[in-house]
């Protein structure tokens, strides 16, 4: 099977949520503020080389496409309004493989048709 790894598809929610979960590091103190910045620079090294590739996903399609999820699936996975944000991007953008390390969005993605590696 021939799997296009990069680049991979960064939107302005990877971005807010990168950023904010790296804070919260410092917040809890499980990181400096110096690596933060440091980290902050490998991202944007990596976008200008070639290893992200910003997209932007529609608004309506992507809030439609949350509503569906949702629908479908918050009653039984349980999952966070972020997750669906998640998961509906990749739908509408059509990407088949789905990366993550949060196991709900995993199930989600799953349930919805995506292939989720194991990580």
């Amino acid at each position: 099977m021939d799997i296009q790894v990069f680049p991979l598809p960064w939107s302005w929610l990877h971005e807010l949520e990168f950023r904010n979960a790296m804070r919260l590091r410092v917040f809890r103190r499980q990181i400096r503020e110096e690596e933060l910045y440091r980290v902050f620079g490998k991202v944007t090294l990596r976008s200008t080389s070639g290893v992200y590739q910003t997209v932007i996903p529609p608004v309506e399609e992507s809030s439609g496409e949350a509503e569906r999820l949702s629908a479908a699936y918050t009653e039984t996975l349980g999952v966070r309004s972020l997750d669906l944000l998640h998961v509906a991007h990749a739908i509408i953008l059509g990407i088949k493989e789905f990366l993550t390390f949060d196991q709900r969005r995993a199930a989600l993605a799953k349930a919805a048709g995506l292939h989720v590696p194991e990580l």
